[in-house]
């Protein structure tokens, strides 16, 4: 039962992240840059897990597998929810579909597995931090 509040402390960072993308959207920021805000929190949301729950790598799988369900849904029945990392915006691309759901194989290998918490979120955080800082540093 303690780890409710640290739960919640990440699904929190990784909404705002959401909000956020869907906020810089809404009010005129090129697409592709709101995107990256959703890629950052998320980002945020993984380097909090092997820190949060160091002895259960499962509540880490079930975290980002609840995320990849609920982007997924909300994909499928109402796009426009999440339209600043994908949705409506970009109807023929999945990547924020393929975010989470590449997630849960790393972690459950990398930590579960191998029992290597830091290096299974170091290669979610190239894929999170690294894709934003590259999309940023290419439209310089």
């Amino acid at each position: 039962m303690h780890y409710v509040p640290l739960f919640l402390l990440i699904a929190g960072a990784v909404l705002v992240g959401l909000w956020w993308s869907n906020y810089f959207y809404d009010h005129g920021i090129q697409h592709w840059l709101a995107r990256k805000v959703g890629h950052f929190f998320g980002g945020v949301g993984f380097l909090l897990m092997p820190f949060l729950f160091p002895d259960n790598w499962i509540l880490a799988v079930v975290l980002v597998g609840g995320f990849a369900v609920l982007l997924t849904g909300a994909r499928v029945f109402h796009p426009h929810t999440f339209r600043g990392v994908g949705g409506d915006a970009r109807p023929g691309a999945l990547a924020e579909l393929y975010f989470p759901w590449t997630a849960i194989p790393v972690l459950a290998v990398g930590w579960g597995l191998w029992g290597r918490p830091l290096e299974s979120v170091a290669c979610l955080l190239f894929m999170s931090w690294g894709d934003g800082l590259t999309g940023w540093v290419r439209a310089l």
